[in-house]
C-alpha cells in the first residue's frame, strides 16, 4: 500500500469519524431525553403517557427529517463545486485553509432560505393537521392522556422545524469545505444545552412530553443560530446575499440539476478509474 493511499485513508477517516459522531449525537442524547421523561417518579402515570406520546409523535418528525435530508446532501457538493471553481481561478489556497471562502455564499444562502421556507411549510402543515398526523402514526390506539401528551409534544416541537432545517444546511455547507469537526462542536453544544433545559423542565415543572419538546425546540434554534454565526464569521456566507436569495435560489436549482446528473453517471464514468487507482 502506497503512502499516498494511507494518507488518503487517514484523510477520509478524519472527515468520516466526526460526521458519524454528529449523526449519532441526536438519537443518543434523544434517548437520554426520553429516559428522563420516563423517570418522573412523582407521577408514574404521566411518565408512562409521555413515553407513549413521544414514541408516537417521533414517527412524524422522523418522516420530516427523511424528507429534508437532501438539503445537506445537495448543499455539500454545490459548495465544494463553488470552492473548487474559486481555487482554480484564484489559486489562493490560504483562503481555503482559513475557511474564508465567499464564493459559496450565494449557494449556502439560497439553501438556507429554502430550508427556512420548507420549515415554515412543514410547521403550518403539522400545526393544522396534528390530529390527522397522529392517526396516521398510530395515535388512535393511545389512551386520552397519552394522546394529549403526543399532541402537545408535536405542536411544540414543530415550532423548531425552521431552525432545525437550517442546521441541516449548515452541516452540508461545512462538509462542502471538508470540515466535519465544526458541525460536531455546534451540534454537541446545542445538545448539551438541550439536556440541561430538559432536566430542569422535566423534573422541576413535571410537564411531561411538553418539557422535552420545549427543550428540543430551543436547542434547534440555538443550533441554527450557531451555524449561521460561524458560517458568517468564517466568511462562508455573506449576510448581504440574503437580500438576493430569489436569484440565488434559481442558480441553486439549476446547479443542483447538474450535480444530480453527475451523481447519476458517477459509477459508470469514474468507478473504473477509482478501482484502477486503488489496485495500484
Amino acid at each position: 500500500i502506497s503512502k499516498s493511499s494511507l494518507g488518503l485513508d487517514a484523510e477520509i477517516l478524519n472527515l468520516a469519524i466526526p460526521a458519524l459522531i454528529t449523526l449519532l449525537l441526536d438519537p443518543l442524547l434523544g434517548a437520554v431525553d426520553t429516559a428522563m421523561v420516563g423517570n418522573i417518579q412523582s407521577n408514574p402515570e404521566l411518565a408512562k403517557a409521555s413515553l407513549e406520546g413521544i414514541a408516537c409523535a417521533n414517527a412524524i418528525f422522523n418522516f420530516v427529517q427523511k424528507c429534508c435530508n437532501f438539503l445537506a446532501v445537495v448543499t455539500a457538493p454545490l459548495v465544494a463545486k463553488d470552492v473548487a471553481s474559486y481555487m482554480k481561478k484564484e489559486s489562493n489556497f490560504e483562503d481555503l485553509e482559513d475557511g474564508k471562502i465567499t464564493s459559496s455564499s450565494k449557494t449556502v444562502v439560497a439553501a438556507t432560505m429554502l430550508a427556512f421556507t420548507m420549515g415554515i411549510i412543514f410547521l403550518i402543515l403539522i400545526e393544522t393537521n396534528t390530529d390527522k398526523l397522529l392517526s396516521l402514526s398510530g395515535g388512535n390506539a393511545l389512551d386520552p392522556l397519552a394522546y394529549n401528551e403526543a399532541s402537545n409534544y408535536i405542536r411544540i416541537r414543530a415550532l423548531g422545524l425552521p431552525a432545525s432545517l437550517i442546521g441541516v444546511v449548515g452541516v452540508g455547507a461545512f462538509r462542502g469545505i471538508s470540515n466535519t469537526k465544526t458541525p460536531l462542536k455546534i451540534v454537541f453544544t446545542a445538545e448539551i444545552v438541550h439536556l440541561i433545559i430538559a432536566y430542569i423542565l422535566i423534573f422541576q415543572f413535571e410537564k411531561g412530553a411538553a418539557s422535552a419538546a420545549v427543550a428540543t425546540s430551543f436547542s434547534t434554534y440555538l443550533q441554527g443560530f450557531l451555524f449561521l454565526t460561524v458560517l458568517s464569521h468564517q466568511k462562508i456566507i455573506n449576510i448581504q446575499d440574503f437580500s438576493n436569495f430569489h436569484e440565488n435560489l434559481i442558480d441553486l436549482v439549476e446547479t443542483a440539476k447538474n450535480v444530480k446528473n453527475t451523481v447519476r453517471n458517477f459509477p459508470e464514468r469514474y468507478m473504473p478509474v477509482l478501482l484502477t487507482r486503488r489496485l495500484w
